[in-house]
């Protein structure tokens, strides 16, 4: 699987996964004008592996943010950078969260879909279950009746 990021604009490539990865998570900063950008988001499925039949299920969430606000140079000041640290820590908390939102979700639709397929499977074997007892019990009947007719000894006047 390839994913690939760039500004649509110029055509430059911002993220190029690298090749074979299964998952993992980027960030691109792309300039400081971030207003009126376009950009292509591209995922290939071009897998060669020999143990998958070519189709699989990708999971993914784009999120948007943006950097926090600066003080110009001079007017940084101790605390300034305490509050600064303290927000880039709790912005990381935060996306750590949504990302792991992100997966659980995943989780849960693929298990939803896993149990009506198993569901389904149930079902259709349990028809198939019900009619193979009745052609058994059939058959058996069948057999009996044969056996009586066979063994019957008939006695003519």
């Amino acid at each position: 699987m390839s994913v690939s990021l760039s500004n649509a604009e110029t055509g430059e490539v911002l993220y190029d996964a690298p090749s074979g990865a299964r998952g993992g998570h980027f960030s691109v900063m792309d300039s400081k004008s971030y207003s009126n950008k376009v950009y292509a988001f591209c995922i290939g499925n071009h897998v060669d592996d020999e143990e998958t039949d070519g189709s699989f299920d990708v999971g993914f969430s784009i999120r948007v943010t943006y950097p926090s606000r600066a003080l110009p140079e001079g007017e940084i000041g101790p605390d300034t950078k305490k509050a600064s640290e303290l927000v880039t820590k709790a912005t990381s908390v935060q996306q750590a969260w949504n990302n792991m939102l992100d997966h659980y979700e995943f989780v849960r639709n693929r298990e939803a879909l896993h149990q009506e397929m198993n569901d389904s499977i149930l079902s259709r074997l349990s028809w198939w279950t019900y009619i193979e007892a009745l052609l058994v019990v059939g058959m058996a009947t069948g057999q009996v009746l044969y056996w009586k007719r066979f063994f019957e000894t008939r006695r003519y006047l």
